[in-house]
C-alpha cells in the first residue's frame, strides 16, 4: 500500500506544474509513501502532519488506539462484551482527531521525518487537535514558500548524515520497526 500510494504521489507531483509542495500526511501508510514521494520528486516541500491525537482512557485506565482495538474485538468475539460496550470502548480508545498516538509506524516516521530536516522542529509532537497545531499549519505554509524561493529541495539538505541521524533518532525513541522498510 505504501509504495502505490507513494508511486500515485509521484505522478500526481509530475503530472502538475508545481514550484514546491506542503505535503499533508496522517497514519502509517501515508507518512512513509509521502516521504518517499518527496525524496525522489525533489521539489521544494515541507511535510504537514496531522499530528498524533491525544491519550484516550476507558475507566480510569489508558487506552492506546491500536492495541486496544484489537483486544475489544477479541473481547467482541469471544462474547465478554457487547456491540454497543465494544463502541464505547472504541470511542474511548480514540478521543480525538489524529494518527495512533503510540510510537507506531506513524508518529515513529513523523519523527523520522523530522530528524531528516523535512519538518519544522517540533511538528512531530504536536497533537491534532491542539491550536499549536493550526499555528504549526501556518508556519508550514510560510516555509514552504521560502523553500521555493531559496530552491530548498531535498537533495541540498537530505544526506547521508541525515539518514545515519534519523537511524540513531529512531533508537533513542524506540521507534518501530518500520521505519527500516
Amino acid at each position: 500500500m505504501r509504495n502505490l500510494t507513494a508511486m500515485t504521489l509521484i505522478e500526481t507531483i509530475i503530472a502538475n506544474p508545481m514550484d514546491g509542495l506542503v505535503l499533508l500526511t496522517g497514519c502509517d501508510k501515508t507518512v512513509p509513501a509521502g516521504l518517499m514521494a518527496t525524496l525522489l520528486t525533489d521539489l521544494p516541500t515541507i511535510v504537514a502532519s496531522a499530528g498524533p491525537m491525544l491519550n484516550g482512557y476507558y475507566h480510569g485506565e489508558q487506552s492506546a488506539s491500536g492495541v486496544h482495538l484489537w483486544k475489544n474485538r477479541e473481547l467482541l468475539a469471544a462474547g465478554k462484551i457487547t456491540e454497543d460496550e465494544l463502541m464505547v470502548r472504541s470511542c474511548a480508545a480514540q478521543p480525538s482527531a489524529g494518527h495512533c498516538m503510540s510510537m507506531g509506524t506513524a508518529s515513529t516516521l513523523n519523527s523520522m521525518a523530522e530528524a531528516l530536516g523535512l519538518t519544522l522542529p517540533g511538528a512531530s509532537a504536536i497533537p491534532a487537535p491542539m491550536a499549536e497545531r493550526a499555528h504549526y499549519s501556518y508556519r508550514a505554509g510560510v516555509e514552504s514558500v521560502a523553500m521555493v524561493l531559496d530552491d530548498r529541495r531535498p537533495s541540498t539538505f537530505v544526506t547521508r548524515q541525515s539518514f545515519l541521524n534519523a537511524v540513531a533518532a529512531n533508537a533513542a525513541i524506540g521507534g518501530s520497526t518500520n521505519a527500516v522498510v
